[in-house]
Formats: C-alpha cells, structure tokens, sequence
C-alpha cells in the first residue's frame, strides 16, 4: 500500500491538472455520443440523415417505410417483389435479413426500399439529407482539437486505478500443471 500511495503522489506531482479517473470516463463517453451522431427519439422512429456524396450508399439507419408511407419488404424475400441481392455484398451495402432502407450499387440518388405493396416495386425512403456540417471528414482531428480544448491527456493513472500495474510474485503455471490437473490432480 506504502508503494501505491506513493505512485499516486508522484503521478498528481506530474499531472497536477489531470482529471480524476471518473472525469475522463464522463469526457470519453461524451466524444463517443458526439462521434456517433444523431439517435432515436423518445417515439422510437429513427432521426438519422443520409449523406448525399454517396447519395446514401452509406446510410445504416433504421428507416422501413417509404415517403408515401409503405412499408419497405426484407431484402431477403422475394415476395411481393424478386430481389437479386445475390450480386451484392451485404456487409458493404448494409442489406440482409431486415427491411431497412438502403442504397446498393448507388441505383437511386437517396436511400429506397422495395415495398411491400405489389403495385410499387421500389420507392425513396422518407430519409431527411445530413447537413454538410453533420459530416466529419477527419475524426483524428476533431479529437486532437478536442483534447485541446477540453485539457485532456493521459493521466498515467493505472496504479491509482488498478493499485499497481508491476507484478511482484512470479505467477507462472508449469506446462503440464493442467494436463496433471486433468488428470486426477497427481504431480
């Protein structure tokens, strides 16, 4: 306990300004809501935009319906409509097991869906555009700006957190302990 207190000492006489452990949590969680952008509200119907550079190629929203309000057909049935997905990288496009809106192969200019109404093959979705500021073109720099900004840095905190990060005791386990174990505990 002499060495942990100690550490500490040390470590508040190096970063007098460090945020305490619990402060950094609180800043970090809030880069991670602004990096990840618009959320759900409180109705539950999705609020995200797409991007119109990629005329939503990009878009992964939660979005089902059409703007004339059908609701939108998995892209993996072919009923009411046939869908070839087949040519289509599902983890690239975001298409699959669900019948959200999205934008393969760039076919339209924004976000659509096949519908389930047999009269309308495919239809936009009822998708609102990111504005221009919404995109982030270098995250790296907007975190650097940010660190700034905020004072942020490492606090080189392990031993106050952890109460050291030395191990003292060799911890080792032979080899063939576990297969001795296994065994019938014979050594």
């Amino acid at each position: 306990q002499v060495q942990v207190k100690a550490s500490a000492r040390s470590n508040e006489r190096k970063h007098p300004s460090a945020p305490p452990p619990v402060m950094r949590v609180v800043q970090l969680v809030f880069v991670a809501a602004i990096a990840r952008g618009p959320t759900e509200d409180a109705a539950g119907s999705d609020t995200s935009c797409y991007t119109t550079s990629d005329s939503g190629v990009s878009y992964r929203g939660l979005v089902d319906h059409t703007k004339s309000g059908r609701t939108c057909q998995m892209w993996t049935s072919q009923h009411p409509h046939h869908i070839n997905i087949a040519d289509v990288d599902e983890d690239e496009f975001g298409v699959g097991g669900h019948n959200f809106c999205r934008n393969p192969n760039s076919e339209m200019s924004e976000p659509w869906c096949y519908t389930m109404d047999s009269a309308m093959e495919k239809e936009t979705c009822n998708i609102k555009e990111c504005p221009a500021d919404n995109e982030i073109s270098d995250l790296n720099d907007v975190r650097s700006h940010l660190e700034t900004a905020m004072n942020w840095h490492d606090c080189e905190c392990a031993d106050q957190l952890f109460g050291s990060t030395e191990t003292t005791v060799d911890t080792s386990v032979p080899g063939d302990f576990l297969q001795k174990q296994a065994q019938g505990g014979k050594r």
